[in-house]
């Protein structure tokens, strides 16, 4: 969830820490994509440090509670077939923008049908002590914090939460967001497209959005994090700025060990060939220069298998060319027809596995 759906759940609160402890993994991540801790097991003897631990807990819960609820998986998925046709011929995934307009939506709603407020927000997180916050993040194992800082304090000053009370705001955020994953990634009237598409799906959920709010505080009042079979959800990445919550990319371990024996094998094609090349071994129909034509592909094969396990889809064009250079070798050099085509099959079937899906997506939705 959002900032401000992660403040409504203790938005009576007087204690600014337990706030700042519900929105930090967000903040840390924003600040530093790099930085992982995990605070959320530590106990500090200070009361105010205890307080950001325990509200970081609780932000833990809450996303483990909202991903995995009906509400999010019925209505992320209506609104990513809702943008389709809207961003027709745009390079974003519609799944990636239905994930995260529902989050601002839930915002917005919050915020105009006076749930919470973005004053009440801020001036939470600006009644927390630095000194606070750093020993915090010190204990949490955090040794430079100076990037944080230097984020909070301009996400504090911008108050840019205040904008999304303004509904056409929410393809505005979009359309930040993509923009530090695909340059141009819409046009003028894919932009209004989705903002006609964002206003109607917040109109359908204004009567009934506080439905997932009341399951979700409703877990709350029954979780006992003491109990030894409460299971903490696992890392997540956060975007930079104003960026939310975007799925950790997750492969098949199908992929990945198809992935894997290509680039093994391709390693090894390239030990063997090399080998060949330089040693008086006879392979009928293979010159000098055909044995370092495939010492070559096989190189190429290693770079983009590497680039397929980075989630680089320039990996795969990669591996197309290589299987397709491949082929016309052996064709030129009147090696069997049949072992030709053979090697040329491995395109559709590296396509096909790259389909498999895991939790309802595959790896080639996730490429880049």
């Amino acid at each position: 969830m959002n900032f401000l759906s992660h403040f409504y759940f203790d938005r009576d609160t007087d204690n600014c820490y337990l706030i700042l402890g519900t929105v930090l993994p967000d903040l840390l991540k924003n600040a530093d994509k790099n930085v992982i801790i995990h605070p959320e097991k530590l106990h500090h003897p200070d009361p105010s440090v205890n307080s950001i631990i325990q509200g970081w807990k609780k932000h833990l819960e809450v996303d483990r509670y909202f991903h995995s609820s009906e509400f999010f998986i019925t209505h992320s998925h209506k609104l990513k077939k809702m943008l389709l046709p809207a961003i027709e011929g745009s390079p974003v995934k519609p799944f990636f923008l239905g994930h995260i307009a529902l989050e601002l939506i839930l915002d917005n709603l919050l915020l105009t049908t006076n749930k919470v407020t973005a004053d009440g927000f801020y001036d939470h997180l600006d009644g927390c002590k630095e000194d606070t916050v750093a020993e915090f993040l010190t204990f949490s194992g955090l040794k430079d914090n100076a990037i944080f800082f230097k984020f909070y304090e301009g996400f504090k000053k911008s108050r840019y939460l205040f904008s999304y009370s303004e509904t056409p705001q929410i393809t505005y955020a979009l359309k930040r967001i993509c923009m530090r994953i695909w340059e141009n990634p819409f046009t003028p009237e894919q932009e209004i497209n989705m903002n006609e598409v964002i206003l109607a799906y917040r109109e359908s959920l204004l009567a009934g959005f506080m439905a997932i709010f009341d399951d979700i505080e409703s877990k709350l009042m029954g979780t006992d994090d003491t109990n030894p079979d409460f299971e903490e959800p696992g890392d997540r990445p956060l975007i930079n700025a104003d960026r939310h919550f975007v799925p950790l990319p997750q492969r098949h371990g199908c992929v990945t060990a198809w992935l894997m024996l290509t680039l093994i094998l391709s390693s090894i094609m390239v030990l063997v060939y090399f080998y060949i090349a330089n040693k008086p071994i006879q392979i009928p129909k293979l010159s000098i220069t055909t044995e370092y034509l495939f010492i070559m592909l096989a190189l190429l094969n290693v770079i983009f298998s590497i680039k397929l396990l980075s989630w680089k889809k320039s990996g795969f064009y990669g591996l197309c060319m290589t299987i397709i250079v491949g082929f016309l070798i052996n064709i030129v050099n009147g090696i069997s027809p049949l072992g030709a085509y053979l090697g040329l099959a491995g395109l559709p079937m590296l396509f096909g596995i790259l389909q498999i899906k895991k939790n309802g997506r595959s790896t080639w939705e996730y490429l880049k």
